[in-house]
């Protein structure tokens, strides 16, 4: 498993910082080595379809989708949304808000082989798991594996394929 902190140099480059995937700098950073990679694509003349955040998906006008599921739940998009501007501490609802971006992104065309069976063992997960549960610690850690896949794959941010041409 990933470590879930990246180490980057200060900006006088004497020394270094720990950031949390919660940081602002942290994302700030992952962002803008994404926006590297993409660069590289599109350079490299491959046409690659960016993913969505979960923030980008609820101001979104139109879903690819009509209808998506987390679990067993489906979401039409007016309750996709409702769900995206949930907040809690439970697990679960962690785990069905970025799943529900990862399904609307494949949806959408991005897509990544490595992603789809993370998809399909969040939905397991959620099954036995659902949103406003809290379940035992070792299934928070399991649960908080997928969230932190499904994150880093909507923000751009994974290290496996980025994508596929459309």
């Amino acid at each position: 498993m990933e470590n879930s902190s990246t180490t980057i140099a200060t900006a006088a480059g004497a020394e270094s910082g720990v950031l949390t995937p919660s940081s602002p700098e942290s994302v700030r950073h992952d962002r803008a080595r994404s926006a590297d990679n993409a660069s590289l694509a599109i350079a490299s003349g491959v046409n690659r379809i960016a993913p969505k955040t979960m923030d980008e998906w609820k101001s979104e006008s139109m879903w690819p989708s009509a209808v998506i599921s987390a679990g067993n739940v489906e979401y039409p998009k007016v309750e996709g949304i409702t769900l995206f501007s949930k907040i809690g501490l439970d697990k679960p609802l962690h785990v069905a808000q970025e799943l529900t971006a990862a399904k609307l992104n494949v949806s959408n065309g991005v897509t990544s082989a490595c992603i789809l069976e993370t998809i399909a063992n969040a939905d397991a997960w959620l099954d036995e798991h659902p949103v406003g549960t809290f379940p035992t610690w070792n299934e928070y850690q399991i649960g908080s594996r997928f969230w932190w896949d499904l994150y880093k794959f909507n923000n751009g941010l994974s290290t496996c394929d980025r994508g596929t041409s459309r």
